[in-house]
C-alpha cells in the first residue's frame, strides 16, 4: 500500500505463494530472519514489477522460460526444517506442475489481452521462485 501497488502485490503473492508451498527451497534459520527476508523481498519484488510494466524486451521472456524450467525441474526441494517423504515429494512435483501450468494459461491469457501488470507480477514471482528453489538446492546438496 505504501508503494501504491496493491493490485500487483496481489497477484505476486497469489502466484507465488502456493507454489512457494509445495516447491520448496530456501528457509531462514529463525522466523525474525524469514520475516525480515520476505520483507525485503516483497519490497525488490515490486520495485521489479514496477519497472518491467514500462520495459519490454525478450530477455524478460527467456527469463521467464528459464525461471519456469527451474521450478518445474527441481521442485521440491526438501530442507531441514520440512523433510519430505517419498509420497510427499511426488505429491509436491505434481502439485508444483499443476499450478504453474495454471499460471502459464493466465500467462498466455495476460499476454492476448495485453495486460503488462499481470505479466509483470507473475514474471517476478517465477523469477523469485526459482532463485529461492536453486538457493535450497545449493544448500541441500553441499
Amino acid at each position: 500500500m505504501i508503494l501504491n501497488m496493491l493490485i500487483e502485490v496481489i497477484i505476486y503473492l497469489v502466484c507465488f505463494i502456493p507454489i512457494r508451498i509445495f516447491a520448496g527451497g530456501y528457509h531462514a534459520k529463525t522466523q525474525f530472519r524469514c520475516y525480515i527476508m520476505s520483507t525485503v523481498t516483497t519490497f525488490v519484488a515490486l520495485r521489479l514489477i514496477k519497472f518491467l510494466q514500462i520495459s519490454n524486451s525478450i530477455f524478460e521472456i527467456v527469463v521467464l522460460i528459464i525461471s519456469i524450467i527451474i521450478i518445474w525441474n527441481l521442485s521440491p526441494i526438501e530442507d531441514d526444517n520440512k523433510p519430505l517423504t517419498k509420497e510427499e515429494y511426488s505429491i509436491y512435483k505434481i502439485k508444483v506442475r499443476k499450478l504453474i501450468s495454471i499460471i502459464l494459461g493466465v500467462l498466455i491469457f495476460s499476454f492476448i489481452i495485453n495486460n503488462q501488470l499481470i505479466l509483470s507480477s507473475i514474471q517476478v514471482a517465477m523469477f523469485i521462485l526459482s532463485l529461492v528453489v536453486i538457493i535450497g538446492a545449493i544448500k541441500l546438496y553441499n
